[in-house]
């Protein structure tokens, strides 16, 4: 027979909310036979104890085969999804089973922000319970003309912005970027599919909606968050003191020009299809396509 081990603990967090705290936990064969205190977990025959946790605080393992563990980060920030959540502060936030209340949460946290520069930033929204309806520029412009607004969505794969964060980050009908919805006439709809589309807008905001953004200092950029500067290339492990290199994804573009919040330019001398553009390569290209002129 399987010898059975008994563990003691400071505190035991069971989960269970008939008994949510215990001190013992007796095991055999993997399997959890007992939780409860010593006379209890005892009550499966002798075992050998085993003090190695007597001083730590346990609590059941979770398997999670998909898990954003960068949710915790965006409670900073307005919650505009479907269902009802409930923050970490123990706040309840209630779905939003329209567009119109989205609009209404994001204006009534608009009003609340001093810096008319700073950027709103909110997160949850998904459009699968929406039919075939998608968030424009046309419902975030009602929370605001002037101030740039993304609100990222509950895959965190893409983002709807105003016609203000497309200003700013320079996102136009003349971008050739793949994950840029449009209207009709070819304009941008503020639906940004998929991180090449969204790339200006995390850049501009540093991160702040992105996982890896989880280490960012608040600065004065867009009055909001900025990414640490790409000349830290080194950051040390908090447990092991090694260090780890960090590179910009950017460093690997080369003879390419970043302005502030937008896609990076190819210089006009780089271009693949200078020959062959109708403006003979006198104009700054944007984009790889020959008609891709600026």
């Amino acid at each position: 027979m399987a010898t059975t081990t008994l563990f003691r603990a400071a505190r035991i967090l069971t989960m269970n909310p008939m008994q949510p705290e215990a001190t013992c936990v007796a095991v055999r064969d993997g399997r959890i036979l007992a939780v409860g205190d010593e006379r209890q977990a005892s009550a499966w025959g002798e075992g050998d104890w085993d003090d190695r946790f007597a001083g730590k605080v346990l609590m059941p393992g979770l398997v999670e085969g998909h898990s954003h563990l960068f949710e915790g980060k965006l409670w900073q920030y307005p919650y505009v999804g479907y269902y009802d959540r409930r923050g970490p502060d123990g706040r309840l936030w209630t779905g939003l089973r329209s567009f119109d209340a989205v609009v209404a949460r994001l204006s009534e946290f608009e009003r609340d922000l001093q810096t008319p520069s700073e950027p709103l930033l909110a997160w949850g929204f998904d459009p699968i319970f929406f039919g075939t309806r998608r968030m424009t520029t046309r419902e975030l412009d009602q929370v605001s003309g002037t101030r740039p607004i993304a609100v990222l969505h509950a895959s965190a794969h893409l983002l709807n912005v105003n016609t203000a964060m497309l200003e700013k980050v320079g996102i136009d009908r003349d971008t050739d970027v793949e994950g840029v919805a449009r209207y009709p006439d070819g304009s941008p709809s503020g639906e940004l599919q998929e991180f090449a589309a969204m790339f200006p807008v995390m850049r501009a905001t540093g991160n702040a909606l992105s996982a890896s953004g989880a280490g960012e200092e608040r600065s004065g950029d867009l009055g909001g968050w900025r990414s640490l500067r790409a000349s830290r290339r080194l950051r040390t492990s908090s447990t092991t003191g090694r260090h780890v290199q960090w590179t910009p994804w950017r460093a690997s573009l080369p003879q390419t020009t970043f302005r502030s919040g937008s896609y990076p330019r190819i210089e006009r001398s780089t271009h693949p299809a200078r020959s062959s553009r109708a403006c003979g390569g006198s104009r700054r290209c944007v984009g790889t396509t020959p008609t891709s002129c600026a």
